[in-house]
């Protein structure tokens, strides 16, 4: 990584109008997801246990600029005896979730808890999981961000990533803790394609025990046609583990799992206008009387094409295919049918085509003159 000087020292006021002017206009977007987890290098010194943590998975996801989410994603691990687990939950005034392992006849759920009379606005917990885009998608940590002097804001200078230049920052994770025990984030920050970060590492007291690297960015219109970056790739790695006989985690200098994340190509829908509704697990959540296959699964859903024109399109070109594959055959059918008659009226066709074309050029001839 290869440090360059753009710009002089960026303070917390100026960080807070540049990241909330790129963020403010994504008011809610919802995609499609598939990504696995894998053992990492780090996984030989932690335990063979950690290789029972490899899966698939594969999910919708859906964020509001207020926080509310909602995330239900399909689960499976690699080995034979491993289930298809199911897994819905929502973070809207207070987390909640069901799931369930289909072949075990499993079910598993933690209602919301109930709402407080306070009147000082909560803002929804992030749902950042294994298995949740949010691992690269950081709109929950950027769109709560009212005041980074709360966050102990530190610039620390511009890098190139990946030949982007971003500023470097770090902040704490949260508020929830003293801030001699928060964790920290230390962000690569691309100002040019949106205020997304590439590369994210997480501390604890120093030392790194997550990261989100790699992460890709693309462009998408919204309904008014305006294009936004959104991350569609990326790698989140965990540092630590707690095997069964340890009474703390255990940091290790290389990643014990590695997640990938990858968005379905066009998938991403933008500004919709997301209601409590569409953020909420239904009354009839529970009531899992068909599981899809997970190998079905693979196959992305259908969105509603009419918010979705790469769809629509896409549609449209396959139906345009189809027509053509139907002509096709019913002209091999006749022609087989009727040879001599199709020869007949295919040379009667060229005839007229070849006087057509004959007549066109005696005018033209005659208008040059």
């Amino acid at each position: 990584m290869i440090s360059i000087v753009l710009e002089p020292d960026l303070d917390a006021d100026r960080f807070q109008r540049l990241i909330g002017g790129l963020h403010s206009e994504t008011r809610d977007v919802t995609l499609l997801f598939e990504g696995n987890v894998r053992v990492g290098d780090g996984a030989g010194a932690a335990g063979p246990e950690v290789s029972r943590a490899e899966e698939s998975f594969q999910g919708r996801y859906s964020y509001r600029s207020d926080g509310a989410t909602f995330l239900d994603f399909y689960e499976q691990g690699t080995r034979d005896d491993d289930r298809q687990k199911h897994q819905l939950l929502q973070s809207l005034g207070g987390i909640s979730s069901i799931s369930a392992v289909p072949d075990r006849g499993l079910l598993t759920a933690r209602p919301p808890p109930e709402r407080t009379k306070s009147t000082t606005p909560v803002r929804p917990g992030p749902l950042s999981q294994t298995g949740s885009p949010a691992r690269i998608l950081f709109l929950w940590f950027f769109q709560g961000l009212t005041d980074p002097r709360n966050l102990r804001y530190e610039f620390k200078g511009w890098e190139s990533v990946g030949g982007h230049a971003c500023i470097v920052v770090e902040l704490d994770c949260d508020l929830g803790l003293p801030p001699e025990s928060r964790d920290r984030f230390r962000m690569w920050i691309d100002l040019d394609r949106g205020g997304h970060p590439l590369r994210v590492d997480l501390l604890k007291k120093g030392r790194v025990f997550a990261r989100s690297r790699d992460i890709q960015l693309t462009q998408y219109r919204d309904p008014k046609g305006v294009a936004r970056w959104l991350p569609v790739a990326g790698i989140f790695e965990s540092f630590v583990w707690m095997p069964r006989t340890a009474k703390e985690l255990q940091f290790f200098t290389e990643p014990v799992l590695v997640e990938s994340y990858h968005v379905v190509t066009g998938s991403v829908l933008l500004n919709q206008g997301l209601t409590d509704p569409d953020l909420t697990i239904g009354p009839n959540a529970g009531r899992y009387g068909e599981f899809k296959s997970f190998k079905g699964f693979q196959k992305p859903k259908r969105l509603d094409v009419r918010n979705n024109p790469k769809e629509a399109q896409k549609r449209l070109d396959d139906r345009l295919e189809e027509a053509d594959r139907d002509a096709a055959r019913l002209q091999a059918s006749v022609a087989s049918s009727n040879a001599w008659g199709s020869g007949a009226i295919f040379s009667y066709l060229m005839a007229v085509v070849g006087l057509v074309l004959l007549l066109i050029a005696l005018a033209w001839s005659r208008s040059a003159r």
